[in-house]
C-alpha cells in the first residue's frame, strides 16, 4: 500500500505548534478579556480564581507549545536524526490542542488533567529519545529536566484544582520560572549567533563561561526560595542579582545595527523585559512595586516578544525564506506586543484607571497575534519554498 504523503502542517514540529500556539495566544486572551469585563466563560472556574485559569493558559499552553515547536525542530538540527512529524506530531498537537479547549467543553477537570499530562510527557520523551540516541549529553541534561519539571508543575496546578493540596500556586510560578529558564538558555545558545549573521560581524558576543553558570545558580537559587519564601529579602537579593547578571549578557549581545532589524531588535527587547522584571520582583519585597508589575515585563514583555521573535525567524528559516528580508508588518506585530506590555507594567502607576490599563494590554496583544496568524499561516501551512523536507 501506498504510503500517504505528510501535510506540510505536520512536515516538522515548529509548523502545528506555532501556529496553534499564536491562535491559543489570540484566543486565550480573548477570552480573558470577556471574563475581566464580568462575563462567564465555561471551564474558567476549573482552576479557581479566573486570573489562576489565565496564567495556567499562558504558560502550560501557550509558552509551552512555543517550547514544544522549537525543541521538535532544533533537536533535529542538534542530532542530525528525525524528529516527530506525520501521523505521531498530529497526535501529540492534538492532545496539547484537545487540553486547551476541554474545559470550555465541559470536561471534568480530571480527563483534562489525564490529557495535558500525557501531552507533556510525550513531549518529554520525543524531545529525550533522539538526544540519548545521538548521545547529546549536555542537551540531556539541559532541556528533558526543564520539561520534566513543566510536567510537574502542571500535575501540580491540577491536583490543586481537584481539592488534592494547595499546590495551585507553586505549580503556577515553578512553571513560569522553567520558562523562563528556557528563555535564559535558548537565549544564550541563539541570541549571539543571530546577531553576529544578522551583522556580518566576527565577534563572539558570548559572555564567560563562569557567568553563565553563575547565572544558572542565581535563577535556581531564585526559584527555590522564593517558591518557599516569596516576597522575602532573599528572594529580592536574588531576584535582583539575576537582573544584574543578565543585564551584563544582554550587553555584550547588543550591537547599535540590531535597531534596523526588526528580527533582532525584538528579541533584544524581550530579554531586556527579563531583567526589568527580576528588578521589579526585587522591588517587591520593599514595598515599591507590586509583585503584578514584575510578573506581567517577565511574562507579556519577555515571553511575548521573545517567543514571538523566535516562531518569526524559525518559521522563515525552517520554510526555505529569507529571514533577513522579513515583512514589513512585522515592526508593527512587535511594537504591539511592546505596547502590550509596556501598558500593562508601566501605566498602573501613573494613576489611569485599572480597567483601561487591562483592556488596552489585552488589546494590543490579540492585535498582535492577529497578524502574526494572518503573515505566518500561510507559510506554516504550505511546503518549503526551496522543495526541502521539513
Amino acid at each position: 500500500m501506498r504510503k500517504m504523503p505528510t501535510l506540510s502542517i505536520f512536515a516538522l514540529g515548529f509548523r502545528p505548534f506555532f501556529l496553534g500556539s499564536a491562535i491559543y495566544a489570540m484566543l486565550g486572551m480573548g477570552t480573558w478579556a470577556v471574563v475581566f469585563q464580568g462575563q462567564q466563560v465555561a471551564g474558567v472556574t476549573d482552576f479557581g480564581p479566573p486570573h489562576w485559569w489565565h496564567a495556567h493558559g499562558m504558560i502550560f499552553g501557550y509558552s509551552i507549545g512555543v517550547i514544544a515547536g522549537f525543541l521538535l525542530t532544533a533537536t533535529r538540527n542538534w542530532t542530525g536524526l528525525p524528529t516527530l512529524n506525520g501521523r505521531p506530531l498530529a497526535a501529540l498537537f492534538a492532545l496539547w490542542a484537545a487540553a486547551r479547549v476541554m474545559p470550555h467543553m465541559g470536561a471534568p477537570i480530571e480527563a483534562t488533567a489525564a490529557v495535558d499530562l500525557t501531552f507533556n510527557l510525550g513531549l518529554l520523551i520525543s524531545v529525550t529519545a533522539p538526544l540519548v540516541q545521538a548521545r547529546r549529553w549536555k542537551d540531556v541534561a539541559t532541556f528533558p529536566q526543564k520539561l520534566l519539571l513543566l510536567m510537574a508543575a502542571n500535575a501540580m496546578v491540577y491536583f490543586g484544582a481537584m481539592g488534592h493540596g494547595p499546590g495551585q500556586r507553586i505549580g503556577l510560578y515553578l512553571g513560569l520560572y522553567v520558562v523562563l529558564a528556557v528563555v535564559l538558555t535558548i537565549g544564550g545558545r541563539v541570541f549571539p549567533f543571530f546577531i553576529r549573521r544578522g551583522l556580518g560581524i566576527d565577534e563572539a558576543l558570548q559572555t564567560s563561561r563562569s557567568l553563565v553558570y553563575v547565572n544558572l545558580v542565581a535563577l535556581g537559587a531564585f526559584m527555590l526560595v522564593d517558591l518557599i519564601w516569596p516576597s522575602s529579602v532573599g528572594a529580592a537579593a536574588l531576584s535582583a542579582a539575576v537582573a544584574l547578571i543578565n543585564g551584563r549578557r544582554l550587553w555584550t549581545w547588543t550591537r547599535r545595527g540590531v535597531w534596523s532589524q526588526p528580527l533582532l531588535w525584538v528579541l533584544i527587547l524581550g530579554y531586556g523585559w527579563l531583567i526589568v522584571g527580576f528588578a521589579l520582583l526585587s522591588l517587591d519585597a520593599l514595598g515599591v512595586f507590586p509583585a503584578a508589575q514584575g510578573l506581567h515585563a517577565l511574562t507579556t514583555g519577555c515571553i511575548g516578544m521573545t517567543t514571538v521573535g523566535m516562531m518569526a525567524r524559525v518559521s522563515l528559516g525552517h520554510t526555505g525564506r529569507d529571514v533577513y528580508a522579513p515583512r514589513p508588518v512585522l515592526f508593527v506585530c512587535f511594537g504591539l506586543l511592546m505596547v502590550a506590555a509596556t501598558v500593562r507594567v508601566w501605566l498602573p502607576l501613573t494613576g489611569v484607571s485599572y480597567s483601561v490599563v487591562i483592556i488596552s494590554s489585552q488589546v494590543a496583544w490579540v492585535a498582535a497575534f492577529a497578524l502574526f496568524i494572518g503573515m505566518y499561516a500561510p507559510f506554516l501551512l504550505t511546503p518549503r519554498v526551496d522543495g526541502k523536507p521539513g
